[in-house]
């Protein structure tokens, strides 16, 4: 192999290793894509009652189904053996909110090699009451009444 041929080859293996293609084995774009979440509590929220609400960063592939699979109210009852039985598993944070409350953003650490990002809420009404965010890298969390609605925030 001459001179250029080798330089050639080099040239586009350093391209493939620093640009992150497709092509590189070694390259894995992240499922989770969640950094950030802000909150609306609507004054009438929960039928003017507090709302637990958890964000759950789920670390291994096989508990994502398992957690979908559940609903808010069924997490709710079930966490703590959850937090105990998957340590590695899964990473909690859990609020308790209240009907008008003014919420800080909050910044999701750690996400980009989670397998996905969910959150629950414990409402009194019938529902799931659940839903999945690792699509979104921005989204605001608007806690009505009797469900909550994802609005992403797209950056312009």
């Amino acid at each position: 192999m001459g001179r250029t041929a080798r330089g050639l080859a080099s040239g586009m293996a350093l391209l493939l290793w620093l640009g992150g293609c497709a092509l590189n084995p070694w390259y894995h774009p992240p499922k989770v894509f969640t950094k950030l979440l802000q909150f609306k509590v609507a004054e009438e929220a929960n039928l003017n009652q507090s709302i637990a609400f958890d964000l759950v960063i789920v670390l291994e592939e096989p508990l994502v189904e398992k957690l979908l699979a559940l609903s808010a109210e069924n997490w709710f009852q079930q966490r703590e053996q959850w937090k105990r039985d998957q340590p590695a598993g899964l990473r909690t944070w859990e609020w308790e909110l209240t009907p008008g409350q003014q919420v800080a953003p909050f910044r999701v650490g750690g996400a980009a090699e989670a397998a996905a990002v969910l959150v629950f809420a414990r409402y009194s009404t019938e529902g799931a009451h659940r839903a999945r965010l690792d699509p979104y890298e921005v989204v605001t969390i608007e806690l009505g009444e009797k469900g909550f609605e994802l609005r992403p925030v797209f950056k312009q």
